[in-house]
C-alpha cells in the first residue's frame, strides 16, 4: 500500500506527463535521465576497466551489472509509456485526461517493493 502523499513527495518533478516527456520524447526529464545515464555509464565503464585490470572476472561482473541496470531503467521507461498509452486507448480519454497519476502510483509501488528486496 502506498502512503498518502508518496507520489507528491517522490515524483513531484514529473507530476504532469509533459514534465516527464514532451515534444515527442525530445524534451523532458525522461530525456535528461537517458542522457545522464549514458554519460555516467561511459564514465563507470572506464572506471571498471581501470580498477579491474588485474581481475578480469570482477570486471566482467561489474560490466554485466552496469548493463543490466541500464536495461532495467530502459524497460521500466518503456513499460511506463506503454502502460500510459494503453490506459488512454482503453479508457477512450485524451492524454490530458488520462491517469498519469495512476502511472506514478505504480512507480511508487514498484520502487517501494524494490526497497524491500
Amino acid at each position: 500500500m502506498i502512503q498518502a502523499g508518496t507520489v507528491d513527495r517522490l515524483f513531484s518533478a514529473v507530476k504532469k506527463r509533459d514534465c516527464w516527456m514532451s515534444v515527442g520524447g525530445s524534451q523532458g526529464i525522461k530525456r535528461v535521465l537517458e542522457r545522464e545515464i549514458q554519460i555516467s555509464s561511459s564514465t563507470i565503464l572506464s572506471a571498471i576497466d581501470m580498477d579491474f585490470k588485474k581481475n578480469g572476472k570482477a570486471g566482467s561482473v561489474a560490466k554485466e551489472f552496469l548493463e543490466q541496470s541500464k536495461r532495467c531503467f530502459q524497460e521500466f521507461v518503456n513499460w511506463s509509456e506503454s502502460f500510459f498509452l494503453e490506459i488512454v486507448a482503453l479508457s477512450e480519454v485524451t492524454e490530458e485526461e488520462a491517469w498519469w497519476t495512476f502511472v506514478l502510483e505504480c512507480w511508487g509501488a514498484f520502487f517501494g517493493a524494490l526497497c524491500r528486496v
